[in-house]
């Protein structure tokens, strides 16, 4: 689930660089993003979900390897230097 949660944000987070989102359209287009996840993948997203708000604390995120982002996006000649915040 954790490991979904990471490709999502490095999703947006590419997205956001090709077109930047500020304010509350930025909001607006990560919760769009998000039902859209729910669409293809609600059991995904219902199970994100549920994990996350039964955790006392939210997790340590952990970093994507250099591999990893270079087959998700092999034609983002910059994927190794996109920040994923926690």
């Amino acid at each position: 689930l954790l490991y979904y949660l990471r490709i999502w944000c490095l999703d947006r987070v590419v997205e956001m660089s090709l077109e930047t989102k500020e304010g509350i359209d930025g909001i607006y287009y990560l919760l769009d993003k998000l039902a859209d996840g729910f669409e293809k993948n609600p059991g995904m997203i219902l199970s994100l979900i549920s994990y996350m708000i039964s955790l006392p604390r939210p997790p340590a995120p952990f970093p994507l390897k250099k591999v990893e982002r270079q087959l998700l996006y092999p034609n983002f000649e910059t994927i190794d230097q996109v920040e994923l915040l926690s």
